[in-house]
């Protein structure tokens, strides 16, 4: 039932055998003195637990005697939304990986709020394309899971979150991953891995570095991380203020601790046109690369399709050594600066251990600034 004019009558309508991927459009006018527009929705199924009275204007004859359940939803009139035609206003995006819990699997927590996908490879799983792994019980299951992830399993859902966390890694590794920097290993608390044991974890990827003086300006106390690379008199010191805190890596294979893979891969983020537009990739920032051959970025154009080579050269990143922090601002470098405009899709390709600390981009379309419909 809802307000079907801007003359005050309401009007119901009846939809039967509605399934849930059914898409059924009305119009609701607003109200005259609240700038809202208010649609009551009366579900009736014997799946419900309910006993809501339909008004009579709204069925005939006898009511349904089966459960019925009512909402009411209030949608926002005035128009807080930006164009979707896109916003050259639109603010800079960071994503620094903060807002997840340590150790965490990277999901598709950017795509509903970003219109971002982030997807990661390992090359040591059989060139087999692992995306984030999705919830326990929305695993595909016998070959289905076998083609996404490397390795057989039939019912995913029993397991308990140690034996999960194991399964997940015991073939091939490769899934995005969130490395908490301040507790690099078991030593420094990091409660996945093992006190002691030099084989969990990765001190080359604690930050900030352990020579990191106390009360200097632009610098923070002394860290976990290890390394010449990061050493507070290098060119890539490994002092950052505020410390980094969570960054991103490809999981390394048959571990639960978090550990970046030693065989390298890729981390992606492709960026939905309907949510986000085309985007200018505005900085970069990575720790640890330490390899004989870096990091490298590939960007695609909007216009360009993935499946081929990018236009845009190859960015290749310095030798940091170990435990560097290196940075770029491409957004005022005068070379880069145009060519990463206009993008669908950044890469980020090693050969070796390494991770994606931060990156930051500008969308054509800005986020949704309202918030949904709110039922009553």
């Amino acid at each position: 039932e809802y307000k079907a004019s801007n003359l005050g009558e309401s009007e119901c309508v009846e939809y039967a055998a509605v399934e849930p991927e059914d898409d059924i459009e009305i119009t609701a006018h607003c109200m005259h003195l609240d700038p809202i527009a208010v649609v009551d929705i009366y579900v009736v199924d014997n799946a419900v637990d309910g006993d809501a009275t339909i008004p009579a204007c709204c069925h005939s004859g006898t009511p349904p005697t089966v459960d019925t359940v009512h909402y009411t939803y209030a949608l926002e009139c005035n128009p807080t939304c930006p164009d979707p035609q896109g916003d050259p206003d639109c603010p800079e995006v960071l994503f620094d990986f903060n807002e997840f819990p340590e150790y965490s699997y990277v999901f598709d927590d950017y795509w509903y709020k970003y219109g971002v996908k982030i997807t990661a490879k390992s090359n040591s799983n059989r060139n087999s394309e692992r995306y984030t792994p999705l919830p326990k019980d929305e695993f595909p299951i016998g070959s289905a899971w076998e083609d996404r992830y490397g390795f057989e399993e039939n019912n995913p859902s029993t397991y308990t979150d140690d034996v999960w966390d194991i399964s997940l890694h015991n073939q091939g590794g490769g899934a995005a991953r969130v490395f908490n920097t301040l507790k690099p290993n078991g030593d420094f608390g990091n409660a996945k891995c093992q006190v002691g044991n030099s084989n969990e974890g990765d001190s080359d990827l604690g930050s900030p570095h352990g020579s990191c003086p106390n009360g200097t300006p632009g610098k923070v106390s002394g860290g976990p991380g290890v390394g010449d690379g990061g050493h507070r008199n290098s060119n890539y010191a490994n002092c950052p203020n505020p410390a980094l805190g969570n960054v991103l890596i490809i999981q390394e294979q048959m571990k639960s601790c978090p550990d970046d893979s030693s065989k390298g891969g890729t981390i992606t983020f492709d960026f939905n046109p309907n949510i986000a537009g085309d985007i200018d990739f505005t900085f970069a920032k990575i720790l640890d690369t330490d390899e004989g051959v870096t990091p490298k970025i590939k960007v695609w154009k909007s216009n360009e399709n993935v499946n081929n080579a990018p236009s845009t050269p190859v960015f290749t990143t310095p030798k940091t050594g170990n435990n560097g922090l290196w940075y770029e601002q491409f957004s005022t470098n005068g070379t880069w600066q145009n060519r990463y405009k206009g993008l669908k899709r950044i890469q980020f390709v090693y050969s070796g251990s390494g991770c994606v600390a931060e990156i930051g981009f500008k969308p054509s379309k800005c986020p949704p600034a309202s918030p949904p419909p709110k039922l009553l």
